[in-house]
């Protein structure tokens, strides 16, 4: 998941880019090799974003979509979902202010507001259209929904590490900047108080952390065990 958070909202030169809080509208109905996704619906026009709620919410504005079904999910950095769409919410338009669970500020009149469970959010927004002769109009609501964030901070921007995942220190600089950023479920503090110790989450920068030999090489060779768990795990899924 950060992977593709850093290369849509983080990395101005990756294919795709389009910065946080902005939509990325895709505009072709599913065909034979599609992409995006593995089992795309093939009535449905996709768009995406991420949202920085670090320094604040984020208005979302829903278009009145006289009967048309959407659907916007909100998945946090741990998976966790939540929905804005005509099933949950009808059809008709409105205002909503995106906002962390610690969030104490002021709603505007007329705006609810939704909470979400970390600072950074993907948003998978669906948008029926039912053939190709339905396209315009399907595409003109995709343009109708807005991010517009409610604050203008001079905060200084994160360092985001590189999207490495593939290394034991590429990981785990991930996850030390996902934990440290976007705070964790209390259903795991005792697993995130052991990892402070390696520099992870705790008070002292991982990078300062894992200068020291002796963790370094437990991080390598703990990431290497867990990569033969994983492999040998998916065999009991029917892939080798």
């Amino acid at each position: 998941e950060y992977v593709q958070l850093y290369r849509q909202a983080v990395d101005a030169k990756a294919i795709g880019y389009t910065g946080f809080n902005r939509f990325a509208h895709g505009r072709k109905l599913a065909e034979p090799g599609y992409q995006a996704f593995k089992s795309p619906n093939a009535d449905t026009l996709y768009s995406n974003a991420w949202l920085d709620l670090q320094n604040g919410p984020v208005l979302f504005t829903v278009p009145d979509t006289q009967g048309r079904y959407y659907t916007a999910n909100f998945i946090d950095m741990y998976a966790n979902a939540s929905n804005i769409g005509a099933r949950t919410h009808g059809t008709r338009a409105g205002r909503y202010l995106i906002a962390t669970t610690d969030w104490q500020g002021e709603v505007p009149a007329g705006v609810t507001l939704f909470r979400v469970g970390t600072p950074h959010v993907w948003i998978l927004l669906r948008i029926l259209a039912t053939d190709q002769a339905d396209m315009a109009q399907a595409a003109a609501l995709q343009d109708a929904f807005k991010l517009t964030p409610l604050w203008h901070s001079q905060a200084a921007t994160p360092d985001y590490p590189l999207p490495d995942a593939e290394t034991a220190m590429g990981f785990f600089r991930i996850l030390d900047f996902v934990l440290r950023t976007n705070g964790y479920p209390a259903t795991e503090k005792a697993l995130v108080e052991r990892y402070r110790g390696i520099g992870i989450a705790g008070t002292t920068a991982f990078d300062v952390a894992a200068t020291d030999a002796e963790i370094r090489a437990g991080l390598e060779a703990g990431f290497i065990e867990a990569r033969r768990v994983i492999n040998a795990s998916l065999a009991q899924g029917g892939r080798t």
